[in-house]
């Protein structure tokens, strides 16, 4: 099974630079082929909905994704997130 880039699946992707411009300029195929050089075949069916869902839930850097998504688009790489606790404070 491979990977299934959606609407979701590719903004993740390309926001958080998983792919390449190159890759993202090709289209969903070309971030899929880009996706499926690094994530393991067993495991391309969880990520795939992992993606989505998380894709879903921080549609346009809001709510719970939004520190994410902020964090990564501004060319930093994320160690840990902010506890929960911590940035409701």
């Amino acid at each position: 099974a491979g990977i299934v880039v959606d609407t979701h699946v590719f903004r993740v992707a390309t926001r958080l630079g998983w792919v390449d411009g190159a890759a993202a300029r090709a289209g969903p195929e070309g971030v899929r082929v880009q996706l499926e050089r690094w994530v393991p075949r067993e495991e391309r069916v969880g990520f795939t909905l992992a993606v989505v869902g998380f894709g879903q839930l921080a549609r346009g850097g809001g709510g719970w994704g939004g520190a994410l998504v902020e964090h990564a688009s501004s060319g930093a790489r994320a160690t840990r997130l902010p506890d929960s606790d911590a940035a409701e404070a």
